[in-house]
């Protein structure tokens, strides 16, 4: 409700016309060379007025952990810094299609209520992995149709795209417009140029970290000496928050990069001075940067932080089918030319002798033109000559090996696995295998590839076998599920001969329903023999890198017109959207 004062009439007073004299002028030059003082000054202000704001609110709230900095990714105007030679992948077209035609429907096929590999969130369920391989409690685990799923973005391990600054528009000539509003565009326009990012002293506050030992981030903030100036946070894993940044060199264009700054905590610290011996060597092996593996420019520590300095890349795969495709698959094209970069990323790996133990759409990123993918996060990473430990929780679960859970021999197939998967996702947008324990996986995985053989289950430990299997004849599962009321129940299901659904049921049933000019049936069948062949339940079967860089899936298609009496000019084939595949019959109208 209004006041009378505010309701009443009033008459403003009339406005004298001053001329400027030139006295006046003077004093407003002084007035304006003050204001341009204290704007220089104001940037250092502020970040320690954030810094302080940011220890308060954490020092009130001791019991709670400050949220990520999550930001939005607008498309990056910029293109990645090392976009890779394109040298070793087929010829692409200049612009990167990787979503189908529109009007995509699922249907009704057993796919649709498959879960969206866009909206997986594997972070929790490593969480809950953890406590599980500690509890050894049956109680926790719970029916894969009651598998919440979470924001994708909390474990982005590399930075979205740099935000492009809007440029400030030179205003059209105003003849009548005053001095004053000349002269403040002036001082807002270099008090933009002075906000250059400034260095805070340690000793400001008493704890930068929140009560989780992550680093509290701070934009503007310069790091390394002042040679990275911080730009936004971008997420957090277990291990890490990430930040954007760029290299302050003087450059029209400055090289964004993305800093991964290690928890306070001597544990993962070690483990990623680790992950950056296992860079250094497999970059070192690949000079030119043609093997699909991001690039480690350098560390520094900060504030009690070992922070680790990647090359920029725009987003990971997850993201990528998330927001380009909304999670329905991409073009078979586009698979075909990730799928090779993965596999190359995998035989460079082998080279080396690495396992990457951890690979999954969340930790494959893409360029900012999409052409290439670099294999990323190697914080898990181990020798193949080392001793590697038999535990039944290695790799993220949806993407787990059966010898992991199994309790078999580790080695180079565990990834050739895990890319499987990944590929899969690819194409359809779901999740091929989604048990929500290391029981219901094997089920899953048997749904899909068939039962193994009781000679294939003998190599496994004793107890990860008696877990899962009786052994016959006839040979049974011991399905252990949780019902809707949160009550187990375990029952035995015999060997079955027939598998439902698939690998090549399901690759064509995600190219049901959708627009006309995609692949044939025989490429469709060549994608599904490379995921059988890649997701073997025996690692002795399974296929190595190299046998998969050499499957026809990848042979160079004819591009030969039909008919031989016409002559065309040799075109680069463009990246054709998906479609319904040929040789489906099409109804008349």
């Amino acid at each position: 409700m209004k006041s009378v004062e505010d309701t009443a009439d009033y008459t403003p007073a009339p406005v004298e016309e001053k001329v400027p004299t030139q006295e006046s002028r003077e004093e407003k030059r002084r007035r304006w060379a003050a204001i341009r003082a204290a704007a220089e000054q104001k940037p250092k202000e502020n970040l320690l007025q954030q810094a302080v704001l940011t220890n308060a609110s954490e020092a009130t709230t001791p019991n709670v952990a400050s949220p990520a900095a999550f930001a939005d990714s607008p498309i990056s105007p910029f293109a990645s810094p090392r976009n890779g030679d394109l040298d070793s992948v087929p010829a692409s077209p200049d612009v990167m299609i990787i979503d189908k035609q529109g009007g995509y429907s699922a249907g009704a096929s057993p796919a649709a209520a498959s879960p969206s590999a866009a909206d997986y969130d594997p972070l929790q369920d490593m969480l809950d992995d953890r406590d599980r391989a500690a509890k050894k409690n049956p109680k926790s685990e719970m029916s894969s149709d009651a598998y919440n799923e979470t924001d994708p973005k909390a474990l982005s391990t590399l930075p979205a795209e740099k935000v492009a600054p809007v440029k400030k528009q030179k205003k059209e000539f105003d003849m009548f417009a005053s001095d004053d509003e000349d002269e403040e565009e002036d001082v807002e326009a270099e008090a933009s140029v002075a906000a250059k990012g400034t260095v805070l002293d340690e000793k400001m506050l008493d704890n930068w970290d929140d009560p989780e030992g992550y680093y509290k981030l701070i934009s503007n903030e310069l790091v390394d000496g002042g040679r990275y100036r911080m730009i936004k946070g971008l997420g957090r894993g277990v291990f890490a928050n990430v930040a954007q940044a760029e290299e302050i060199s003087g450059d029209a264009n400055p090289r964004i990069v993305a800093i991964k700054m290690i928890r306070r905590n001597d544990l993962m610290r070690r483990a990623s001075q680790k992950e950056m011996d296992f860079l250094r060597k497999v970059n070192e092996a690949d000079p030119q940067d043609k093997r699909h593996i991001i690039r480690l420019l350098g560390s520094f520590d900060h504030k009690g932080h070992l922070c680790i300095v990647f090359e920029h890349m725009s987003k990971n795969l997850r993201d990528l089918l998330k927001e380009e495709t909304n999670g329905h698959g991409l073009t078979l094209a586009a698979v075909r030319i990730y799928a090779r970069q993965m596999f190359l990323g995998l035989q460079h790996l082998q080279d080396c002798q690495v396992i990457h133990l951890d690979l999954k759409p969340d930790n494959v990123l893409v360029s900012a033109d999409k052409k290439t993918i670099k294999l990323a996060d190697f914080g898990t990473a181990v020798d193949k000559r080392d001793v590697i430990e038999r535990t039944e929780y290695l790799v993220s679960r949806f993407y787990r090996a059966p010898e992991i859970i199994l309790g078999m021999e580790v080695g180079y197939p565990v990834d050739m696995w895990a890319v499987g998967c990944t590929v899969y996702e690819l194409w359809t947008g779901k999740i091929l295998f989604t048990g929500r324990s290391n029981n219901q996986m094997i089920k899953s995985f048997m749904d899909c590839l068939g039962w193994p053989s009781e000679k294939l289950l003998k190599k496994g430990l004793v107890n990860n076998i008696l877990d899962n299997f009786e052994l016959g004849p006839p040979l049974k599962f011991i399905s252990r599920e949780i019902d809707q009321y949160n009550k187990l129940s375990v029952r035995k299901i015999e060997q079955q001969k027939k598998v439902n659904r698939d690998m090549k049921t399901r690759v064509h049933e995600a190219a049901r329903n959708i627009s006309s000019g995609g692949p044939s049936v025989s490429e469709l069948n060549d994608l599904a023999d490379l995921l059988s062949a890649s997701l073997h339940m025996n690692v002795e079967k399974r296929i190595s890198p190299k046998e998969a860089l050499a499957h026809k899936f990848f042979a160079p298609k004819s591009t030969a017109p039909k008919n031989p009496t016409f002559k065309s000019s040799v075109v680069k084939q463009p990246m054709m959207k998906r479609g319904t595949p040929s040789g489906t019959p099409v109804p008349r109208r």
